[in-house]
Order: structure tokens, then C-alpha cells, then sequence
């Protein structure tokens, strides 16, 4: 290979360059496609959506969008894009009675 004539330093040299570049075009890319999710409390989730309290909570329990606790025990956040997501590809309207 023509890389062998300038010697194993500069080899090295240009590996651990390539690895370096590497590693920051990763990074680059993981920030780039990294998913933002708002997390909401309830209260927002129910004004944003126009449902009740009590189907969100039932439609939650189905597991049909995504939540955390903001500690044990603590307050349950909703992801509102996939709140969103759940209620459009399920055909639900804003505020719809069922």
C-alpha cells in the first residue's frame, strides 16, 4: 500500500486522526437525530388535547402513548407528540366525546 511509504508514525498518526473524526461525526449525528420530547403534566396535556382527566388516564393505563414519573411516587409527565400521534392515527378529534 502507498500509505506504508511514509512509515508506521505518520500510519499511526493518520489512525488515530481518522478514529478522532470518527468519533466527533458520531456525536454530530446522535445530536442530529436525537428525538426532543416535551414532556407535560397532565393539566397542559388536558388544555393541548381538549380530552378529560379521565380518558387520558384510561388511554395511558393501555399504554397507548408514552409517559414517565418525575420521581417515585412523583407527578406523571406526558410525551405530547406521541399523545398527539395516538390520537391522530386512532381518529380521535380534539375534545371528542366517545
Amino acid at each position: 500500500m502507498a500509505i506504508e511509504i511514509f512509515g508506521p508514525e505518520f500510519r499511526k498518526n493518520l489512525l488515530e486522526d481518522l478514529i478522532a473524526l470518527n468519533m466527533e461525526a458520531m456525536k454530530i449525528a446522535q445530536t442530529k437525530n436525537a428525538k426532543s420530547i416535551e414532556w407535560i403534566t397532565m393539566k397542559r396535556l388536558e388544555k393541548e388535547t381538549g380530552w378529560g382527566r379521565t380518558k387520558l388516564t384510561q388511554w395511558r393505563e393501555q399504554g397507548k402513548f408514552n409517559f414517565k414519573r418525575s420521581s417515585e411516587n412523583g407527578k406523571v409527565l406526558y410525551d405530547l407528540a406521541d399523545v398527539n400521534r395516538f390520537l391522530r392515527t386512532s381518529g380521535y378529534e380534539k375534545g371528542e366525546t366517545t
